[in-house]
């Protein structure tokens, strides 16, 4: 008789361990999706930057123009309580990138400097360009000037 009841504690001790395991192991997927979803972000945002950079290499001269569609990431939950939100501005020399992302009342700010031909640069019709549900812009970029209207 006492062996079955050591059995059945062997058991259950057997089956506590690998729920303990496994509420481990999801917690961990979620800690990974998060992971891949903000990197994922963040390489969007750079993505965006690096076209327009690319495309104002391109400006030659005053009566240059280049248009192109970019997508400007960004996100913001029905609570608000997780966001993603990306400020494009430049300083006149370089295009600045700011990805932010807050979860949980946590920030987590990546910056992107990219240098621009010259100087002198500006954005409009404001600056920042600021989104916060991800969008596709129209983009035009003439000399020392990029101009965004929301597709």
């Amino acid at each position: 008789m006492g062996s079955r009841g050591q059995i059945t504690i062997e058991a259950l001790l057997i089956f506590g361990a690998m729920i303990v395991i496994f509420l481990i192991l999801v917690s961990y997927t979620f800690n990974a999706n998060y992971a891949a979803r903000d990197v994922q972000y963040v390489s969007d945002a750079r993505y965006a930057t690096e076209q327009i950079v690319s495309n104002a290499n391109m400006i030659a001269t005053p009566g240059d123009l280049r248009t192109i569609e970019v997508y400007i990431p960004g996100f913001t939950s029905r609570d608000a309580s997780f966001t993603m939100t990306t400020n494009i501005s430049t300083d006149g020399d370089n295009i600045t990138t700011i990805a932010s992302i807050t979860r949980n009342a946590r920030t987590e700010t990546y910056t992107i400097i990219k240098d621009l031909p010259g100087d002198g640069w500006t954005i409009s019709p404001a600056s920042p360009l600021s989104e916060s549900n991800g969008s596709w812009y129209n983009i035009s970029i003439t000399w020392k000037t990029i101009t965004y209207t929301r597709r």
